[in-house]
């Protein structure tokens, strides 16, 4: 049903609305009476919009919110504190290291050993050294021991009035003086050719002067006067004490090298020795006189013999 269009003011007639709901089947209804507006009963159109209101005071502050729960963001890095002075706490024990020793034996037994220690393994000597001390030797791994500071195969201290030992007065030429402790030996292969050295350091005192006095040191294999005099020189100064310090290279097996003259002399040169020479056997270390007056005497006041790489 299409209702007629008119500009003319609405007016409530209940006869109308009557015919209306009962036309479009109850889709149309009636308001009740106390919901219109008290006019004369024309519906009430919107006027046109009116200006903006006056802006209201502002209303009082309000109570705190509920404490957060949720964590902030991360915060920068620190920046680095003062290095501490108090110690951190006592580690703990250590393993207990290896002993980088095989063991203690005399020359001999160490020379014995098979197979030969590997390269750098460390044998103690007893033998050879200071009494109760020994020796440590290194093992090159093939067929020698090498001591690890020097190997000391004789080593007495006296003093002027209490030699280790005098000789005279009627000192007995070309033949071995007899020195505490001895003979002094060099055990065989000792002495490595082309790496080892002879080293003898002592020293005397002449008592008397009345003629030339020689003084000779011998190496060799047989520890007679045969061997080979390596080093010498004359003793002279009555009551001086002399110094000597000689140094023996081994450059082979069969050869040593010497400084001839020791003592007191501008004539320094060294020479080659071969008779009796041999490190791959054992050699004596003596001492001889080839001359002296009947009447004088001399004393070692002290002596050290030692091998040395």
């Amino acid at each position: 049903m299409r209702l007629p269009i008119s500009k003319a003011p609405l007016v409530y007639d209940p006869a109308l609305i009557d015919h209306l709901v009962a036309e479009t089947g109850g889709k149309f209804f009636r308001l009740p009476l106390s919901v219109l507006p008290a006019n004369d009963g024309g519906i009430p159109v919107p006027g046109p919009k009116g200006d903006k209101g006056d802006q209201g005071e502002k209303g009082d502050k309000g109570d705190p919110g509920a404490a957060s729960t949720v964590p902030g963001p991360k915060g920068d890095t620190g920046d680095a504190g003062a290095a501490s002075t108090v110690p951190g706490p006592k580690g703990d024990a250590g393993a207990a290291g290896a002993s980088a020793v095989l063991g203690t034996f005399t020359w001999s037994q160490a020379r014995a050993i098979s197979p030969f220690p590997s390269a750098g393994t460390m044998v103690r000597v007893a033998d050879i050294g200071l009494p109760g001390v020994g020796t440590i030797f290194v093992s090159d791994g093939a067929s020698n021991y090498f001591p690890v500071a020097e190997a000391i195969i004789y080593n007495r201290v006296g003093s002027p009035t209490t030699p280790i030992a005098t000789f005279g007065p009627s000192i007995a030429l070309n033949t071995l003086h007899a020195m505490p402790g001895g003979p002094i030996v060099i055990p065989a292969r000792l002495i490595v050719p082309g790496v080892s050295k002879l080293r003898v350091r002592a020293a005397l005192i002449r008592k008397a002067n009345n003629g030339a006095l020689d003084f000779s040191i011998a190496v060799g294999t047989t520890g007679t006067v045969a061997d080979q005099r390596i080093a010498g020189g004359r003793l002279g100064n009555n009551n001086n004490i002399q110094p000597i310090d000689v140094i023996v290279p081994f450059p082979e097996t069969s050869r040593a090298m010497s400084n001839q003259n020791f003592i007191w002399t501008t004539d320094f040169f060294y020479k080659e020795y071969t008779a009796n020479i041999n490190t791959a056997a054992a050699m004596t270390v003596s001492f001889v006189s080839s001359e002296a007056p009947a009447a004088d005497s001399f004393a070692v006041v002290s002596m050290k013999i030692w091998v040395e790489s």
